[in-house]
Order: structure tokens, then C-alpha cells, then sequence
């Protein structure tokens, strides 16, 4: 069975997403709980709010309940945004 965090990679992997080209940085606890990021150029010029709405519009459409509850968080950027991050 795959884990939770190949089932999220995978459900944004596909053309119906409309996130374009998404890197993922996320991990998997040994309780299952996954956290990271999606990397995108598709957030550029939209609000975080946007972006998570997007994020959480697709998981919602895609996945069931049980493996929902078991996101604590994804954090939403491009890769401009992802760069500036690393070098602090």
C-alpha cells in the first residue's frame, strides 16, 4: 500500500491539479502525520491563501477523510521563494 506521502506526490502529479511541474519536500512520521512543502511555479503572483486553497480543493477531491486528517501541513511556494529559504 502506498504511504501517505506517495499518495499526496502522485495526486498533484497528474494534469487535473493544474499545479504545474510540483517538487515536494515531505515527510512522513512513523504515526503517518505528513508535513513539507509543494514547490511550484504555478503559485507565482496568486496569495497564500490562494495557493492553499488550491492545495486543499484538489486533496479534498482526491483523497478520503482518514488520510486528510493525517496532513498536519503543507506550506505552499515557488521556487523563488523555496531558494530564499534554503540560504537562511
Amino acid at each position: 500500500m502506498a504511504s501517505l506521502k506517495q499518495k499526496i506526490e502522485s495526486v498533484f502529479s497528474n494534469a487535473a491539479s493544474e499545479i504545474v511541474d510540483p517538487i515536494f519536500d515531505i515527510e512522513e512520521s512513523p504515526s503517518h502525520k505528513v508535513a513539507g512543502f509543494i514547490i511550484s511555479n504555478s503559485f507565482i503572483n496568486m496569495d497564500q491563501i490562494d495557493r492553499q486553497n488550491k492545495v486543499w480543493d484538489h486533496l479534498e477531491r482526491n483523497l478520503p477523510s482518514d488520510d486528510l486528517s493525517n496532513i498536519v501541513s503543507l506550506l505552499t511556494v515557488t521556487p523563488d521563494e523555496a531558494e530564499i529559504n534554503t540560504l537562511n
